[in-house]
């Protein structure tokens, strides 16, 4: 009898471990790409910031904006940019590492952070990225690197002045209605 209780308790608490766990991803998750959502993406980005002063290793951040979202929204529908959204997250997830790091930062904006990443590496990527979305997708783009304008600026709140400004990548994808 005394077998059966532990068996069962022990299923209890393992279900609540998974709930829990489902709970915690649910926190930190996009619902509409499953991507890290801009609250969770912001503390892991002052998570990798950390490390790649610490490790002194490469760190490089690419964000994407979909330009004219709001117009296409409102000429197909929420339905098709909601497509549109859940198709690029897809995009992003196939073509990174493992260790790479991507985020839904703010309605039409992504966000992706290639840990020990040389930026000729990872400009190589959005390059790839961006004939990836022409084929995909079927829309206009266009790849534009504003190293000089944002390297001077900080995204990350924590520690400003300590921290070495990281080149920022930026890939426009221009949807036409």
């Amino acid at each position: 009898m005394m077998k059966l209780a532990e068996i069962t308790v022990q299923n209890v608490v393992d279900e609540l471990e998974q709930s829990r766990e489902k709970l915690r991803d649910l926190s930190v998750r996009d619902c509409k790409t499953n991507l890290y959502n801009a609250s969770y993406i912001m503390t892991l980005l002052d998570t990798v910031v950390e490390e790649s002063e610490r490790t002194k290793q490469p760190l490089q951040i690419a964000m994407l904006d979909l330009d004219s979202f709001k117009k296409y929204n409102d000429h197909y529908g929420h339905i098709a940019g909601d497509s549109v959204l859940i198709a690029i997250s897809d995009i992003l997830t196939e073509s990174v590492r493992n260790t790479d790091i991507i985020g839904r930062f703010g309605g039409d904006e992504f966000i992706m952070i290639f840990p020990n990443s040389e930026l000729s590496t990872t400009e190589k990527l959005i390059r790839r990225l961006q004939a990836t979305f022409t084929k995909k997708l079927h829309i206009t783009n266009k790849l534009i690197f504003l190293d000089d304008l944002l390297t001077k600026q900080c995204i990350w709140p924590k520690k400003r002045d300590a921290i070495k400004p990281v080149p920022i990548l930026t890939m426009n994808i221009i949807l036409t209605a």
